[in-house]
C-alpha cells in the first residue's frame, strides 16, 4: 500500500487473514519505511518532514520523475495544517490517531510544500525507498517465528 488512509484497514485485514487461515500476513506501508527521512534525496525542512504527506516536496519530486506532465508548477505553494500548531501528539505521526480527510487539514488539497521539487530528487527518493523495501523484505524472509 502506498496510499495513506488505508494503513489501519490493511492492518486489520492482515490480522483477520492470519486468524482465519494461519498464514503470516504483513502490511508494508512505503511511506512509513524510511528510517531516516532526511536522507531520502530531498532537502526536507522540519515542517516538511512532519507534515509533507500529500503534494509536498518528496511526493511532487517523485511525480516529476515518473509523470512530469501531471505536475502544475504554477500551483506550488506551502500548505501546512494550521490545526496542529502547538500540538505534540495530534498530527500525522500516529501518536494519536484520528479520522480525517484532506479538507480537514488543508484548504488547497495539498499538505506540504512542493516548492523546490525536482525530478532528480524524485529519482533519489525512489532509490532510497527501494533500498528500504528490500531491507524490509529481507527481514520478512528471515523472521524467526516461535518454535522454529
Amino acid at each position: 500500500n502506498a496510499h495513506g488512509g488505508n494503513f489501519e484497514v490493511l492492518d486489520v485485514m492482515a490480522r483477520e487473514i492470519r486468524i482465519e487461515t494461519g498464514m503470516y500476513v504483513f502490511s508494508i506501508q512505503p511511506s512509513r519505511l524510511p528510517s531516516d527521512r532526511t536522507k531520502m534525496g530531498c532537502a526536507m525542512t522540519p515542517d516538511e518532514l512532519r507534515y509533507g504527506i500529500h503534494g509536498g516536496l518528496a511526493e511532487t519530486s517523485a511525480i516529476l520523475r515518473i509523470r512530469p506532465e501531471l505536475v502544475k508548477r504554477e500551483k506550488f505553494r506551502e500548505s501546512y495544517p494550521a490545526c496542529f500548531e502547538g500540538c505534540g501528539y495530534v498530527d500525522f505521526s500516529g501518536k494519536v490517531s484520528f479520522g480525517w480527510m484532506t479538507k480537514d487539514v488543508s484548504n488547497t488539497g495539498a499538505v506540504g510544500n512542493p516548492v523546490g521539487a525536482a525530478a532528480e530528487q524524485g529519482e533519489q527518493w525512489f532509490g532510497h525507498l527501494t533500498a528500504e523495501l528490500y531491507q524490509a523484505f529481507v527481514e520478512l524472509r528471515n523472521l524467526k517465528r516461535p518454535g522454529e
